[in-house]
């Protein structure tokens, strides 16, 4: 089942996984009675925009394309519902059909909105800089000698001289 247009997934379970898939795939072979054949499972998909959103249900055999069917995702109806097969050249093909049932229902926006990832964007920017800063600096104080640490020191202090208040950590 692949999803086409807008904001949509496709998954086996609800909520949708953080890593959104457009395509899901049932992986069933069929040793008997291809003619009637059962699934039995589930797939979820999901949508923001379901009238510009399309489904593209296909069938492969050994990794080749033999039929499909698309529709409008607003335009299915609930309930169960045949969907007529047509083969690659979108002809569609006698007696080849899926029956499938459709249930509608809404699902909670989990997802962040651009203003969110960017605000989060900004915040993580921030936070690397502030540790490159970090880093270098913590690289300049492995390169000094204790002379030039104690220089350092006293420099500081001279500079802070008569503020009050000024407190070096050396007392």
């Amino acid at each position: 089942m692949h999803t086409i247009g807008g904001f949509c997934g496709v998954s086996k379970a609800l909520p949708l996984p953080h890593t959104v898939e457009t395509e899901c795939a049932l992986s069933l072979n069929i040793k008997a009675n291809g003619m009637n054949a059962v699934f039995g499972q589930r797939l979820h998909c999901v949508a923001a925009e379901p009238h510009a959103t399309f489904i593209r249900i296909v069938v492969s055999d050994a990794g080749h394309e033999v039929a499909f069917e698309s529709a409008v995702l607003g335009r299915l109806r609930r309930g169960y519902r045949v969907l007529q097969l047509r083969s690659t050249l979108g002809t569609r093909i006698e007696l080849a059909c899926l029956f499938v049932h459709i249930s509608l229902g809404s699902e909670l926006n989990i997802w962040a909105t651009p203003r969110q990832l960017q605000r989060q964007h900004r915040r993580l920017l921030e936070r690397i800089e502030s540790q490159e800063r970090l880093t270098a600096t913590a690289a300049l104080l492995e390169r000094l000698t204790a002379a030039q640490v104690a220089d350092l020191l006293e420099s500081i202090e001279s500079r802070c001289g008569a503020a009050a208040g000024c407190n070096t950590g050396t007392e």
